[in-house]
């Protein structure tokens, strides 16, 4: 499996922002309901590798969107810049992937170290 992280740099008025990460149709990750100004608000899950998935920022106030950027396995794959006002409540599609792997063990004291893992999958051995 790889790992998906949201970031989103609020505005002044962030309870009405969100942004959604939708794989294979279903909702994977959703960022919103947020409540301080002007920060840089993360969240963070884990999708099954080789899966296509959309990234929709949204505004219920019809101002100003989010600024952000989208990690799949600690690289950047998507970046936008905030997101002019609508007029209305409005969601738009900043970018899509497909999820990569990056799941092995990550202890570097396991003979099965993968220096290549972000995501822990228990696979670690000890003599």
């Amino acid at each position: 499996f790889g790992r998906v992280e949201v970031f989103i740099h609020t505005d002044d008025s962030p309870t009405d922002t969100s942004v959604r990460l939708v794989c294979q149709d279903r909702d994977a990750l959703t960022l919103g309901g947020l409540t301080t100004a002007w920060t840089t608000q993360t969240a963070v899950t884990n999708v099954d590798a080789g899966f296509d998935c959309t990234v929709l920022v949204a505004d219920s106030a019809g101002d100003v969107g989010p600024a952000g950027r989208v990690e799949s396995c600690g690289r950047t794959v998507i970046e936008w810049d905030a997101l002019a006002g609508q007029g209305d409540a409005w969601e738009v599609e900043v970018g899509t992937l497909r999820t990569e792997a990056c799941s092995g063990c990550t202890d570097p004291s396991s003979p099965d170290h993968d220096p290549t893992a972000v995501v822990d999958d228990g696979s670690c051995t000890y003599p």
